[in-house]
């Protein structure tokens, strides 16, 4: 686990500006920047957000595949929806759809 920041700015000085040019860049490149042996890439499809008085839905849909360094192997492209919900400043429940 990286700080969001520092992945950024590693990502950036190895010409990794943009989202897409991440999935399309080759597995072992990626895992040798950060010393990994996967990498989890994932696509958000869809974040709604939903507000009644002070309650809060939070409905993401999105797609992971798990991209193994060593052997150049595929995990995934699995479909999944989370929903949360919040109520006032904290959160009530947290599934998976």
């Amino acid at each position: 686990m990286f700080p969001v920041n520092a992945v950024k700015r590693v990502l950036e000085d190895n010409g990794l500006s943009d989202a897409d040019l991440v999935h399309k860049a080759v597995v072992q490149k990626l895992a040798a920047l950060f010393g990994a042996d996967a990498v989890l890439y994932i696509t958000i499809n869809r974040w709604d957000a939903r507000w009644i008085l002070l309650s809060t839905t939070i409905t993401v849909d999105l797609t992971y595949v798990l991209k193994m360094e060593k052997q150049g192997q595929s995990y995934g492209l699995i479909p999944v929806m989370y929903n949360t919900r919040l109520k006032g400043l904290h959160q009530e429940t947290f599934s998976r759809i």
